[in-house]
């Protein structure tokens, strides 16, 4: 069964709650599941292009299986004209992290974001490990389950729509949260040329992303275009540390300077900014 409209848009989908005919399977909470809908108006040669690269990312996501990623229930093919597959998930009450940090940020505590942000990177680093690029992090697409743990969503979704031309850019998800080189200033001009995403840009996207666990402002929050930042960005600028000194600790904001370095072999992996987390939330404990 199915809530009467869509509770949520992206760009190019419609996300709605649902719950199973017989019993929820393992990963729903309290039976609710969230179904998202594609939503097309191409030929359909190209739907039936975007019809197998779903698939394609069904599949994988299917297999994996850690306790930071969102796990895929099933997908339906009943939910548009085209029979595009429709992808299920469990629903989280809790919204995305955006929403949540807006609504509870001050009730948190410097440990319990500190843990966040390693539940977050720990899902990032799992899907980079397994070599699945997430290609369009962002503060929506990370969920909150019912214990405030960070869960990481719709990894590969803006690749399968990118790769099957149903976005007109040359790069897929926010500005704010995409690392130069996918904006065409550190390698590939910005022509309409399709630029592939990379685990490197996962990790800009990451310590951009993390910022908001701490602060709830939105990246260059100065800035009130997305111009305005692709000009900033063009010219190498970065977050402004004094708007975050107070949240944000200096050896915090160190990893997180080297995560969104304008060469991108120069950011740390993945798997070292979570080591550098976890022991920063060990010896939290212990003071």
């Amino acid at each position: 069964m199915l809530d009467e409209d869509p509770f949520a848009h992206g760009s190019a989908t419609e996300i709605w709650r649902g719950t199973w005919k017989g019993p929820p399977p393992a990963g729903t909470h309290s039976g609710w599941i969230a179904i998202k809908v594609i939503r097309t108006a191409s030929a359909p040669d190209r739907a039936e292009e975007l019809c197998r690269k779903l698939k394609r990312e069904a599949r994988l996501w299917a297999s994996l299986k850690d306790p930071n990623i969102v796990p895929l229930l099933g997908v339906v093919f009943d939910m548009t004209p085209s029979n595009v597959p429709s992808l299920v998930s469990p629903y989280y009450k809790n919204g995305n992290l955006k929403s949540y940090m807006n609504q509870h940020r001050t009730e948190l505590s410097s440990l319990e974001m500190l843990k966040m942000t390693y539940q977050f990177a720990s899902g990032l680093a799992y899907l980079h490990k397994v070599g699945v690029v997430h290609g369009d992090l962002k503060p929506d697409n990370v969920m909150i389950g019912d214990n405030r743990e960070v869960v990481v969503s719709d990894f590969g979704l803006s690749l399968a729509l990118e790769t099957a031309g149903f976005t007109t850019k040359n790069f897929y998800g926010s500005v704010r949260y995409t690392a130069p080189e996918l904006l065409g200033f550190a390698g590939v001009s910005g022509s309409g040329q399709f630029v592939p995403k990379t685990a490197n840009g996962d990790i800009w996207a990451f310590a951009i992303t993390s910022t908001e666990i701490f602060s709830s402002k939105p990246p260059y929050h100065n800035l009130r275009t997305d111009s305005a930042v692709l000009v900033h960005v063009n010219k190498k600028g970065h977050l402004n540390r004094e708007d975050y000194k107070r949240e944000i600790s200096e050896s915090l904001w160190s990893v997180f300077s080297r995560c969104w370095h304008y060469e991108p072999s120069q950011r740390p992996r993945m798997l070292e900014v979570k080591l550098f987390l976890i022991n920063k939330v060990n010896k939290y404990r212990v003071r």
